[in-house]
């Protein structure tokens, strides 16, 4: 932002940026849409399924990856928890 600006101008841009906001990727949103719903559909309609196989994946990436897996989660949890309450 341009230093020299007033404060409405200042006011002006935050208030189109809070407006217009950021650009969306149309594929990275439409693939996102379409995997969320895909899973939480798959454990809707077999959750003792989704539940086995969901289990064996995260029981194999503990014991391959074990401290670096729990430290990266705890890592992307504090971040989005700032995230959310930075606003």
């Amino acid at each position: 932002m341009d230093r020299d600006a007033s404060p409405r101008a200042r006011s002006t841009g935050l208030q189109a940026m809070l407006t217009d906001g950021p650009s969306v990727r149309r594929p990275v949103f439409i693939s996102s849409v379409v995997g969320v719903l895909v899973m939480a559909t798959w454990a809707i309609t077999a959750p003792g399924q989704a539940e086995s196989v969901i289990g064996t994946a995260v029981g194999w990436v503990v014991d391959w990856f074990g401290w670096f897996y729990i430290v990266l989660t705890t890592a992307v949890l504090v971040f989005v928890l700032y995230l959310a309450l930075s606003r």
